[in-house]
């Protein structure tokens, strides 16, 4: 395994992530990125989205909404309404909207002519299920179970009347309009393209075999996302519909959206791509902002995206799209999750197998140093003298001897049979909280043989512990935050609480007078110059559930779950406010910020590097911080059998490709290929160069050109 990281780090700064000297002492302005907003609870399933300039109309079940945007960054429900099933799909037509409802009636017709008080209509019964219905000029479009395309003349919104049926399809299940021709997305077929008559009667004369789970048509271009990614279809010449090009993702994607030169696809994140040349579309910006990670519907209105997913509407800010890059990345085992930071040093632990010292003297080429791997699934870590204390999810503490950082090796153990979720090592005393326990402290003057001193009744879910002078706080994600007297280790007492309600994974930091606690998605700074009696100065929500605390200067950083980094201003503690986000993907947890960089843990993705955030002069990026980094990806991954590597360059290069396991040895290589700029993509069959299928494993991709190397990581599963 040492050997696979080896090469990850020869590679970095050329490779996933361009790397330059001028980001060593640079930060940007995570303000100037594409951001989170807000997210409003229905408390129901929420299932589809559409608008008007003033009006939001969001379905839940079976229920139909109306949003007012009055203010756009908080829509309020003013008109509500039941429809007769849960709605598949939604139309707006002046003072109507036409949704499409699962069985039976096909579709209903709402008067939405004042928004306070819509009313149903119409219902309109046809056979099978429709899926999906646009309106244009008039008239109403629709597709259903049945594989029938129909038209109705809606003149008189209340009185339907059917004018066309085209039974010509397998599964139709999404549609689209314009002055000329109406275009259908068979998940079973593919795509056609339909001219309408004189009497809007559409007629098949165009057909390519793409599929896509929803539908937008803008420009001459066909946007449909399929899985991991999204196809371009050209349809300027509608007789003979040409896929032009495919984006590649890295999460599942469900729906679209197409505004200008840019298209907006939402699925497990929302992602910003540019479409300013549609052969060549460039993935710009993503964020993450929806807990159930499945959104099927999305608006764009101005500079707002609207996302509809699992009972949340979120709220993103999308003056600018881009999202910020990190500067590094060195990609460690199999899921990084705590981490702690001294000096030259990061010490990382992964859940599955041990602790890893990354040399970060340069953070721009971090690497690897030393390894301990550890018996159980490493969970917490403490960092205190020469040892690091880390716990297991069952067993209870190990202690690691560190003082020779190359040689790390377990020195100590103390059989608890709980998981330790909390450390703090002060002086001579090691405070832990422990599920079930609560609070206990040891005596670390023997610092491989921790001793058992004393113990609080904290509660059954004590979490994290932060203590200063006599003075320790103590999480618990049932009851709070508690305040526990420490002056006697021996016999710790309790001393008061601080009702901020319940919260998983309550994490803590101080910086001086003031307390940062994190409870679910909340971040809140807390006044402790009475250490005995906190008083809440303010608070800020997240996009995603918050993890540790690092603290610089006038900003907090936070891991944010999966919506990556989280940064607040933090200049004035009793206003805090958010600043922005990076979205590396998988799933942060822990951070940490040294004097010129931030560093983050990130699941399988391992270690990231970003730039530090700026003073309230910033503006813009740094100089030579590039949005549009172009990147090898794998998909998919993990995967049982062939693996197609998608390179993405800027500029028309010889490429060499080769696959390297564990030990560093190379397994695969393709001959050097003249690829152009833009997407190219090759076929690797998941077998050595002689074609003996390789064993399961985490596998490195190298790509090489002149100027730059590119790599990522590929899975195979047998």
């Amino acid at each position: 395994m040492f050997a696979l990281h080896r090469i990850a780090l020869f590679t970095l700064c050329s490779g996933l992530f361009i790397c330059s000297d001028s980001f060593a002492g640079d930060c940007i302005d995570y303000g100037n990125y594409i951001n989170w907003i807000d997210s409003l609870y229905s408390g129901q399933i929420a299932s589809r989205l559409e608008s008007t300039d003033e009006y939001l109309y969001m379905t839940r079940d079976n229920h139909l909404d109306i949003l007012d945007l009055a203010d756009p960054d908080a829509p309020t429900v003013i008109g509500s309404v039941d429809l007769p099933n849960e709605c598949n799909s939604i139309a707006v037509g002046g003072d109507y909207l036409y949704l499409s409802t699962d069985h039976q009636p096909s579709f209903v017709v709402v008067d939405i002519s004042d928004p306070t008080t819509p009313t149903i209509s119409t219902e309109v019964w046809l056979t099978g299920t429709t899926w999906d219905l646009a309106f244009f000029e008039d008239h109403l479009y629709l597709v259903n179970s049945s594989g029938h395309l129909y038209v109705f003349d809606v003149t008189d919104p209340t009185d339907p009347e059917e004018i066309a049926d085209i039974d010509a399809f397998v599964n139709p299940t999404d549609i689209a309009v314009d002055e000329n021709y109406v275009y259908v997305s068979s998940r079973s077929e593919g795509f056609f393209v339909l001219e309408l008559d004189e009497f809007w009667t559409p007629t098949i004369i165009g057909f390519a075999p793409v599929w896509g789970l929803d539908l937008a048509v803008a420009d001459g271009y066909a946007y449909m996302p399929w899985d991991y990614e999204v196809k371009v279809v050209d349809v300027t010449s509608p007789q003979s519909p040409q896929e032009v090009a495919t984006e590649f993702l890295d999460e599942r994607v469900y729906a679209v959206a197409a505004v200008g030169s840019r298209i907006f696809v939402s699925g497990w994140n929302l992602d910003v791509i540019d479409v300013s040349d549609p052969t060549d579309p460039v993935a710009i910006g993503k964020m993450h902002g929806f807990e159930d990670n499945t959104s099927h519907a999305l608006v764009v209105l101005g500079d707002r995206i609207y996302v509809n997913a699992g009972g949340i509407l979120s709220i993103f800010d999308a003056s600018t799209v881009y999202s910020p890059d990190p500067v590094a990345n060195l990609v460690l085992g199999n899921g990084t999750s705590y981490m702690e930071v001294r000096d030259d040093y990061a010490y990382i632990v992964d859940f599955g197998d041990g602790v890893y010292v990354i040399d970060i003297s340069d953070p721009l080429q971090p690497f690897i140093v030393g390894y301990v791997e550890t018996p159980n699934t490493t969970a917490e870590i403490e960092l205190h003298g020469d040892h690091l204390y880390v716990s297991d999810l069952v067993w209870g503490i190990r202690v690691i001897d560190i003082s020779d950082p190359t040689n790390p090796f377990i020195a100590g153990e103390l059989n608890l049979g709980r998981r330790v979720r909390g450390f703090h090592a002060e002086g001579d005393i090691l405070y832990a909280t422990i599920e079930i326990l609560g609070l206990q402290t040891y005596d670390i003057s023997t610092p491989t043989a921790p001793a058992f001193l004393g113990r609080a009744d904290i509660g059954n879910n004590a979490w994290d512990v932060k203590v200063t002078g006599s003075t320790a706080y103590v999480t618990d994600v049932d009851d709070g935050l508690f305040v526990v007297d420490v002056s006697d280790p021996v016999n710790p007492v309790i001393k008061g609480s601080v009702d901020v309600g319940a919260g998983q994974s309550s994490r803590l930091n101080q910086q001086g007078d003031v307390l940062y606690y994190t409870r679910g998605r909340e971040l809140f700074a807390l006044d402790v110059s009475n250490p005995i009696v906190p008083t809440v100065l303010s608070s800020v929500e997240a996009s995603d559930a918050l993890g540790r605390i690092a603290i610089g200067n006038d900003f907090v950083y936070l891991g944010a779950g999966a919506s990556g980094l989280f940064v607040v201003n933090s200049a004035n503690s009793a206003a805090l406010a958010p600043v922005g986000y990076a979205l590396p993907g998988n799933y942060a947890s822990s951070v940490a910020v040294t004097d010129t960089h931030v560093l983050l843990t990130n699941g399988p993705g391992g270690l990231y590097v970003y730039p530090l955030q700026c003073g309230a002069a910033a503006s813009a990026p740094v100089t030579g911080f590039s949005p549009t980094t172009r990147y090898l990806s794998a998909h998919p991954t993990p995967s049982r059998g062939a693996v197609t590597l998608n390179l993405d360059l800027a500029e028309p290069a010889v490429v060499d490709l080769e696959v390297f396991d564990t030990s560093g040895r190379r397994v695969w290589s393709a001959p050097s290929v003249f690829m152009g700029n833009g997407q190219s993509a090759v076929t690797w069959s998941g077998t050595d160069s002689r074609g003996v299928p390789l064993p399961s494993g985490i596998y490195v991709v190298r790509a090489r050109t002149a100027e730059r190397t590119f790599t990522t990581t590929a899975v195979l599963t047998r």
